[in-house]
């Protein structure tokens, strides 16, 4: 394979003619870099292949003649070869060629030529494979899912279908249309359709086990601009399109993997340290056709004991949907799965991990979708400095049903989008458990609807577990008239959760927004002082105000001083158009439909970034919460008029600060609120 560490050669820096000084410059080693070029067309062993850009490699020739600071570029096409291995390599790229009209593709389907089938029984079809495969497909460059208006405007994608099901024996075959078996050196199919049989023309392709590329031991190799399909495998740590393997300051970047298998991309073993992860994006992660699997998409981690740091994973993203069978249904029920991973084997230390511009979409009736896990890392120094965390996540955007944080980690300026309510079933109705560690959510956004969790829980904190909130908004969408069936009269659902005497909540800052008038935290423990509030509010419909006016207040009675507001707060999240999600005061956020939002603003507060609600300019805004059931602002008695009666209301507090009869957002009552109450006058709009 590859240079082992005997040649130590400078990485090209300049153009020939500085040459000599590059020479000098690396110490007067004045062998220079190489620049080699593989084909797909070319077979392994070809005659007169020289690595050149017209007698170029075989792909497995040039991974096989690579040595450090050599640079690799693969002409665009289809690589159906993978399983590569390079050690001890330093200073090496491999790439499309640039200037290419698309980039190359590596695949690990090989596929089965038409003549090559024999009928064995009325729809099945066998022909002779020595390797046992991972998957079979069919016609899987050509069959792809439409994509609806409404998806699209989601952000969801195409999805390749045509796996076929695999089965255990004859008799399953012969009952499952689509499916495989492989058996004693022979690969018996059942055609997914009538008509469309091996021999007519079809595509059929087996899938290879393993990794695409997994080098060893290497120092600044990058991997660029590659695309990878079908590195499918069924065990736990494979099916990587990429698996830098005892590698410090090496990188993959701009490129996508397809159907990729159990794992996508990632960094393990030690010394790990300095990798990166950018722009790169999966789409569907295998399953066994039994069970729903539990693939990591993005990785960063350590087996043995050592550091693993300063890692960075940027701009990535994940589509979280299991792979499709022949007749484009799922696989499995559901996908089941983690999208990024910080973790390190006992003893291992976990330090300046770094996630930024993460965006997860799941697609399955019922995902669950791990936002990131981090084991066996130091304790934070500090509650609220996110960079005291040894794990940190940046501006992520993710639509999930359960989104979940874990470990002793930091998440900054996220987007949770808990939604649809069908998700939700009473009896598993916890959206994020924190376990045995402390999370840190700081200037989040987290919508989360409980309409189908009467009993639900935003937040479960249990076995020493600690949520840490700060500057946070939390809305909760609690209507029966979104999907239909949630009740909207009893048992509303609770956005935290302590379970036992070693959990705990602390929140300052934190704005939480719901429509019911209930408790907003569980405390089972035995002590009293498991939850600690600070500066926080609530904005919804508290039981004192009569008439159904949305109110806003403090949190009582824990740590909370009457009248106290934050000192800063963001609620914009990372609400935008692009995002799929609503902008709380730019739509119908919540049911009732038709019904406006209101901004709640409070004096004197003061940005905690310049940008606020959907990235406008911050100007006091603690959030928003849907206005009344009237939808109506200056109706202060929820009688669907304003009239003398709503007049009167507002002139008893005339010259106060009464923020819940505040119709201008300045939180003081004056001749401003007359005039919006007046401009008003009449029946409410429907």
């Amino acid at each position: 394979m590859g240079n082992s560490g005997r040649w130590w050669r400078c990485r090209r820096t300049a153009a020939a003619a500085l040459a000599v000084f590059v020479a000098l410059a690396c110490g007067g080693i004045a062998e220079a870099a190489r620049v080699l070029y593989a084909s797909p067309t070319v077979a392994p062993g070809a005659s007169g292949a020289n690595g050149t850009l017209f007698f170029p490699y075989a792909l497995s020739d040039a991974i096989g003649e690579l040595q450090s600071g050599d640079t690799l570029y693969l002409l665009p096409g289809q690589y159906r070869a993978g399983g590569f291995s390079p050690s001890g390599l330093t200073g090496v790229t491999i790439a499309t060629a640039p200037g290419s009209a698309s980039r190359a593709e590596i695949r690990g389907d090989v596929p089965v030529p038409p003549g090559a089938w024999s009928p064995v029984a009325p729809d099945i079809y066998s022909t002779a494979l020595e390797t046992a495969p991972v998957g079979v497909v069919w016609n899987w460059d050509t069959n792809l899912t439409a994509v609806s208006p409404a998806d699209a405007a989601l952000g969801r994608v195409a999805q390749n279908y045509g796996h076929l099901r695999k089965v255990s024996n004859a008799a399953a075959l012969d009952a499952t249309p689509g499916s495989w078996l492989w058996s004693d050196g022979a690969l018996f199919v059942h055609k997914p359709k009538q008509g469309q049989a091996p021999d007519a023309g079809d595509v059929y392709a087996w899938l290879r086990p393993g990794v695409a590329f997994q080098p060893f031991n290497c120092d600044g190799l990058v991997f660029r601009d590659l695309d990878f399909a079908l590195w499918t495998e069924f065990e736990n740590n494979a099916g990587y399109s990429v698996k830098l393997t005892n590698c410090v300051r090496s990188a993959v970047e701009n490129s996508r993997s397809r159907d990729s298998g159990w794992h996508a991309y990632g960094a393990v073993g030690y010394p790990n340290r300095d990798n990166a992860l950018r722009n790169l994006e999966s789409r569907g992660q295998t399953t066994d056709g039994v069970r729903t699997s539990n693939p990591f998409v993005f990785a960063n981690t350590i087996r043995f004991s050592g550091p693993t740091e300063g890692f960075v994973g940027a701009s990535l993203t994940h589509h979280a949907y299991g792979l499709l069978d022949a007749s484009g249904a799922p696989l499995t029920a559901g996908y089941n799965g983690l999208t990024l991973l910080s973790h390190g084997a006992l003893g291992a230390t976990i330090r300046d991990v770094r996630w930024s511009g993460v965006a997860v979409m799941t697609y399955d009736a019922e995902p669950r979708c791990l936002l990131v896990s981090a084991a066996d890392s130091p304790a934070p120094t500090s509650d609220f400095n996110p960079a005291a965390y040894p794990v940190r996540v940046l501006d992520a955007t993710i639509r999930s049903a359960n989104p979940s944080v874990g470990g002793r980690v930091a998440v900054e300026r996220t987007a949770f989008d808990i939604r649809p309510g069908r998700i939700w079933k009473v009896g598993a109705p916890v959206a994020m458990t924190v376990d045995r560690a402390t999370t840190l959510l700081a200037a989040c956004t987290i919508v989360f609807d409980m309409s189908h969790a009467p009993f639900g829980r935003l937040f479960r904190v249990k076995n020493d577990g600690r949520l840490v909130l700060d500057h946070t908004s939390i809305y909760s969408i609690t209507s029966a008239t979104h999907g239909g069936s949630g009740s909207t009269a009893l048992g509303r659902g609770q956005f935290v959760v302590i379970e036992d005497d070693t959990s705990s909540l602390t929140a300052r800052g934190t704005v939480f927004v719901r429509d019911q008038p209930e408790s907003f935290f569980e405390d089972r423990s035995s002590l009293g002082d498991r939850v600690s509030l600070s500066g926080c509010w609530y904005a919804g419909l508290p039981d004192e105000l009569a008439g159904g006016a949305d109110g806003v207040g403090d949190i009582r009675p824990i740590d909370t001083h009457v009248g106290e507001s934050p000192a800063t707060f963001d609620p914009g999240g990372v609400f935008n158009a692009t995002t799929g999600m609503v902008a709380p005061q730019e739509g119908d956020f919540s049911a009732p439909p038709g019904a406006p939002i209101r901004t709640i603003r409070r004096f004197g507060a003061t940005a905690a970034s310049p940008t606020g609600i959907n990235g406008l300019p911050f100007g006091g805004n603690f959030g928003a919460v849907q206005y009344g059931p009237s939808g109506c602002l200056p109706d202060r008695t929820g009688d669907g008029m304003v009239d003398g009666a709503d007049l009167g209301v507002l002139l008893a507090s005339w010259n106060t600060r009464n923020a819940a009869l505040d119709l201008t957002g300045d939180a003081y009552i004056d001749g401003a609120d007359l005039g919006v109450l007046l401009s008003s006058w009449g029946p409410c709009a429907e």
